[in-house]
């Protein structure tokens, strides 16, 4: 679904999301978590909007008062050249093309007024950005073939893995360190017995003080996993009854459904991802490909007469292990197996 302008300004201009971007509470989060699931065409818009909204900043600061003065002199201006240019040139199409061009430019000089408004740390060399960063909020988002590793505001260590994104705010109100996770991650809490510390996901929640676990969550799976590897633990899902981890478990939760399965896991499989180790263990075709997208930043283009070969629909059983290994290096071995030829070419895999 093409994105639509009209509705990434409504978000601009809407209080609950702007509140759910700079200052979330538990009520604008499941409300927001609850319109994203229901609403997965809007996905691409609802992100362009955060960003807009990131880079107004908050509007309720006094000291920015100023620079959101310069800001809305800008949006005026490039309202009013939309509004001629549609005047003069009333194409199909040239108000969203300005519209799209104009928010590009107000973007560079939203930056350059907020600059000093906005704490940025962004090192050279380094393959994860940090869009924002406050006493009481953080965000940080990788895109695919990118992995992060920072400390939380509050001394807990994350690493991210790539395609993720990861909101963390303290609720004073309620005396809780509150996450919003799109992805995977693994987390090193700073025990704090007077804050829990809670992750939450489109389809569960997991609520530790001090420890240490991993949480699978990407939005294009079916299940979320949270695997534990110190501490404890608890797993509410969507509809399920809560879990309570100890090390070495593992909790999957098939989305929609009423239970939480628990089981052990191998922690080289499921947490190596962090140390450069990517590990398979009986996956399907399906999955290998969507993992080696993100890990590399690649897009898979599989032809007809490929995907219709029996073995890439019903194969369930693939193994492997690769140590910080080239995506050409994993092919080869994944090539031999399943007998295809490939040929990489502008961050496209063509599988024939």
């Amino acid at each position: 679904m093409p994105a639509s302008f009209e509705f990434i300004e409504e978000l601009v201009c809407d209080d609950r999301f702007c509140k759910y971007v700079l200052n979330p509470d538990g009520e604008t989060v499941d409300y927001w978590n609850e319109f994203r699931k229901n609403n997965p065409d809007r996905e691409e818009e609802i992100r362009e909007a955060r960003q807009l909204v990131l880079l107004l900043g908050n509007e309720n600061d006094a000291e920015d008062r100023d620079t959101l003065n310069k800001t809305e002199q800008i949006w005026q201006k490039i309202q009013s050249d939309i509004d001629r240019n549609n005047d003069t040139n009333p194409k199909k199409g040239s108000r969203n093309e300005l519209l799209f061009f104009s928010l590009k430019v107000a973007a560079v000089f939203l930056v350059m007024f907020l600059i000093s408004f906005l704490v940025v740390d962004i090192q050279p060399g380094v393959d994860e950005q940090q869009i924002g960063k406050t006493e009481n909020y953080f965000q940080r988002v990788t895109k695919y073939g990118q992995k992060a590793s920072f400390y939380l505001p509050d001394g807990s260590y994350v690493n991210l893995n790539a395609g993720s994104s990861l909101y963390y705010y303290v609720c004073n109100e309620c005396n809780t360190r509150e996450l919003i996770l799109e992805g995977e991650a693994f987390f090193d809490v700073k025990r704090d017995t007077e804050k829990p510390f809670i992750v939450k996901t489109n389809n569960l929640s997991a609520t530790v003080l001090g420890t240490s676990f991993n949480i699978k969550a990407y939005p294009e799976e079916d299940k979320t996993e949270v695997a534990l590897v110190t501490g404890k633990v608890s797993v509410v899902g969507e509809k399920a009854t809560p879990a309570v981890l100890t090390p070495n478990e593992m909790a999957t939760y098939q989305h929609g459904g009423l239970n939480t399965t628990i089981s052990g896991f191998d922690i080289e499989e499921i947490t190596g991802w962090k140390d450069k180790i990517l590990v398979f263990e009986d996956v399907s075709f399906e999955e290998l490909t969507a993992t080696l997208s993100r890990w590399y930043g690649v897009e898979f283009i599989i032809s007809d007469s490929a995907r219709n070969i029996q073995r890439f629909k019903t194969r369930k059983d693939y193994k492997g292990k690769y140590n910080n290994k080239s995506l050409e290096t994993v092919l080869e071995a994944i090539g031999f197996s399943y007998d295809f030829d490939y040929e990489i070419k502008d961050k496209k895999v063509w599988i024939r």
